[in-house]
């Protein structure tokens, strides 16, 4: 299902759409439908190269940390090698991979690849809520094959906190649960969101099979 969706995506026919919407032009029903897959489809893409390219700093970086230290142990002649010279190396990597990843100027830990299947469809399902939708922990755990494991959905997502799709995800009352700096609630009614009562309307906004 996510690999026809995925290269069904018309990038050109996705911000066509976008921009109508910022004009706030009347789709048709047939359009929005559109627009919902295709957004859920652009989460999909950039999420898998974002995986893809999680995968492959790690490669590096496990290679680079590789020989460095053996080229330090054969100068030290195979002894206990130089904390400082060690340290060095590895403020040196890090400073590499984080410029090479973009996350120089970042605060906090920069996000690794997610380490087993479970994580990685978790990640894909929270892509493929379509805009102006949100769901919850447990529906996300139930789509990820993990019925009744919404805290795992939750740690997953505190583990990768800029999966696309993120701010989509409420608790089973329609709550929001991160930091007010996050901006979630701002996120979900710039796409037309609704609250009622301090959380989502989830009779009106709640996703459905239909939507994904």
């Amino acid at each position: 299902m996510a690999e026809r969706t995925m290269a069904a995506f018309d990038g050109k026919r996705w911000e066509e759409l976008r921009d109508r919407r910022r004009r706030k032009e009347k789709l048709s029903r047939d359009e929005k439908l559109e627009w919902h897959e295709l957004d859920a489809a652009r989460g999909l893409v950039r999420a898998q190269a974002r995986v893809a390219r999680a995968r492959e700093l790690s490669r590096r970086r496990l290679n680079s940390i590789r020989m460095e230290l053996g080229t330090i142990a054969v100068e030290s002649r195979l002894q206990h090698a130089p904390r400082d010279r060690l340290r060095q190396v590895l403020e040196s990597l890090a400073c590499e991979l984080d410029a090479e990843d973009g996350t120089a100027d970042r605060t906090g830990p920069p996000e690794t690849a997610p380490t087993n299947p479970d994580e990685e469809r978790i990640l894909a399902a929270v892509a493929a809520i379509p805009a102006g939708a949100v769901t919850t922990y447990g529906r996300i755990a139930e789509k990820a094959g993990l019925p009744g494991r919404a805290l795992v959905v939750s740690r997953v997502l505190a583990a990768f906190p800029d999966t696309p799709g993120w701010y989509r995800v409420v608790n089973s009352r329609g709550r929001i649960r991160t930091a007010a700096e996050r901006g979630q609630r701002d996120r979900l009614e710039a796409e037309g969101v609704g609250f009622v009562f301090g959380g989502v309307d989830l009779d009106r906004f709640l996703q459905t099979d239909g939507d994904a």
